[in-house]
């Protein structure tokens, strides 16, 4: 699992600890998510969770926000531009792709399931 994966990554768990994570379990992290976004207006730290790239949720919530970012997409680029291009690409095709199969009748469920077999 992806998130799983993910919420072992030291550099993440430390991060998300500054917000008071301190299970990094799946049904941990998402469990302190939920509540973040009952009590806040908005936990910015959701974007760990949304698949962002660390350096760019950590550039967005610093101080120095008004720094330059390079791209604006799915989220804001502060770094590896090139490849968040491509990126963004990718998920551009997939939402086309999505979208043409839902417009035929496809169900959710399929068209995830088609989009990542086992």
């Amino acid at each position: 699992m992806k998130l799983e994966h993910m919420l072992s990554n030291a550099a993440i768990q430390n991060f998300l600890s500054t917000f008071g994570y301190e299970d990094f379990t799946v049904p941990g992290a998402l469990h302190h998510l939920k509540r973040s976004m009952q009590e806040e207006e908005f936990p910015h730290e959701v974007g760990i969770f949304l698949g962002y790239p660390l350096q760019d949720v950590r550039a967005f919530l610093s101080p120095e926000r008004n720094q330059k970012y390079l791209l604006v997409g799915y989220w804001k680029v502060y770094s590896r531009l090139r490849s968040n291009q491509k990126k963004f690409y990718r998920y551009d095709c997939l939402n086309r792709t999505m979208q043409r199969k839902a417009a035929a009748g496809a169900s959710m469920e399929s068209i995830l399931e088609s989009m990542n077999p086992r």
